[in-house]
């Protein structure tokens, strides 16, 4: 990442400049998706042999699958925010680049993009709270279908790796919004990516190894 560009983030959180692909690993999502399988096959491991190991691993290794999943869901809150077309701007740039400046100097966020601001967040935490509470429904009706501790155990696994990175994600997405809330980051056109300087050749010399 370019050195004027480690203060700018994309609204979805990545950062501005990089290919998704080289920092995707670092979203909440794939985290939180990666500690929760690692959590759920050790627990496995050490209080079942890995008897369940077959059952949970496609869960654990399916974490990043997850987490892309959840990243295009908060793509489509921040949309539906913005207006910014964000699952189609690689494909037909729409004039809306904006991107959140994490170290403002005297800049503010204006009116309407703060007011979009706070409805990404408060969209962000209603998606939590009702899959939250959809989830929790779930793992009320496994646990009273299935009493065995152990097949509960491996329900509550499958179960909280796909939920972790889909609640990561939308927690970061309401906690990066709060801070544009709380004047902490500011919301700005975003920046036109910067060429690296160019060495211009001098005139009438060709390069040595040119004529080598």
């Amino acid at each position: 990442m370019k050195t004027n560009d480690r203060k700018y983030l994309t609204l979805s959180g990545n950062p501005l400049h990089v290919p998704l692909w080289k920092t995707f690993h670092q979203s909440a999502g794939v985290q939180a998706g990666v500690l929760c399988g690692a959590f759920t096959v050790a627990a496995d491991m050490l209080t079942n042999n890995g008897a369940l190991l077959p059952l949970l691993l496609p869960f654990a290794l399916g974490a990043p699958v997850v987490a892309a999943n959840a990243k295009m869901l908060e793509s489509m809150v921040i949309d539906a925010a913005f207006n910014t077309n964000i699952l189609c701007m690689p494909f037909k740039p729409t004039g809306k680049a904006l991107a959140i400046d994490t170290q403002p100097a005297d800049l503010h966020t204006s009116v309407g993009l703060l007011s979009k601001a706070r409805g990404a967040r408060n969209m962000a935490l209603g998606c939590f709270a009702v899959f939250g509470a959809g989830t929790a429904g779930v793992l009320a009706e496994l646990q009273s279908t299935m009493p065995d501790s152990m097949s509960f155990a491996t329900a509550l696994g499958a179960v909280a790796e796909v939920a972790a990175p889909l609640l990561a994600t939308w927690t970061a997405c309401a906690h990066r919004f709060n801070k544009v809330v709380n004047g902490e980051h500011v919301i700005v056109s975003a920046p036109p990516k910067k060429k690296p300087a160019e060495v211009p050749e001098a005139s009438g010399l060709k390069p040595a190894l040119s004529r080598i």
